[in-house]
């Protein structure tokens, strides 16, 4: 039941994708595993599984990878009131330090007259369709140009992501990454040894997983405590 999933290598190989959603001490809060190699469709599943295993404060905030950064995230997150931190792949590599390559959501709305605005450029409103993924898109064309710009369903839910996301509390909820989720991460791999799933199937992988996930919370709750008493 695993699948063909590109690494960090750059190379294929047979996978589950898993998913850790963690506390600002390390502790995993929930977990996930699915054969899709995209994180984006494991958002919604995800804060479901935190919601159905602890009760979220007023003030908590949620900064996830700019692989969540799919429109229809963002707006599940406005419906549900999370307070959601996600870069664009194109900011994420200014918040990275890398150079830029990516040009996402690199144009502006004008509400009062339905137009995109790119590079200078109008475009004005030519409809919406369906592409063969089931991802609805809103399609602009410039008649002048000749060109026609697709941009998400939900792009003005994404618009007000980008701007958020450029404030300097966009960029400090999305740095605490590095000292979170991260290093559970590598807590799992390195200190624990686990670097690959030893079952077959689906289900028994996930047994595998939340047996780790216990130990590593196990083991961060005894250092916190043991923190505490010094």
């Amino acid at each position: 039941e695993s699948r063909m999933m590109q690494n960090k290598k750059g190379f294929s190989e047979l996978s589950y994708n898993s998913q850790l959603s963690v506390s600002r001490n390390q502790i995993i809060v929930a977990n996930g595993i699915c054969q899709d190699g995209h994180d984006a469709h494991q958002f919604i599943p995800q804060m479901k599984n935190i919601k159905e295993n602890i009760k979220l404060k007023r003030n908590t905030k949620v900064g996830v990878d700019c692989a969540y950064s799919d429109a229809e995230n963002i707006k599940f997150a406005e419906d549900e009131g999370i307070d959601l931190y996600v870069p664009s792949r194109a900011q994420a590599q200014e918040l990275e330090g890398k150079e830029k390559s990516l040009n996402h959501d690199n144009y502006e709305y004008d509400e009062k007259r339905n137009e995109i605005i790119s590079n200078g450029c109008r475009y004005k409103f030519m409809g919406i369709y369906t592409r063969k993924n089931g991802k609805k898109v809103i399609s602009y064309y410039n008649a002048e140009l000749k060109k026609k710009k697709d941009v998400p369903f939900f792009f003005k839910e994404r618009l007000r992501m980008k701007e958020k996301m450029e404030t300097d509390e966009g960029k400090k909820v999305y740095g605490l990454r590095k000292i979170t989720v991260e290093p559970v991460y590598g807590n799992i791999k390195s200190n624990l040894g686990f670097r690959e799933f030893l079952l077959c199937g689906l289900e028994k992988v996930k047994i595998e997983l939340n047996l780790v996930c216990i130990a590593h919370n196990l083991q961060k709750i005894f250092n916190l405590r043991a923190a505490k008493s010094c």
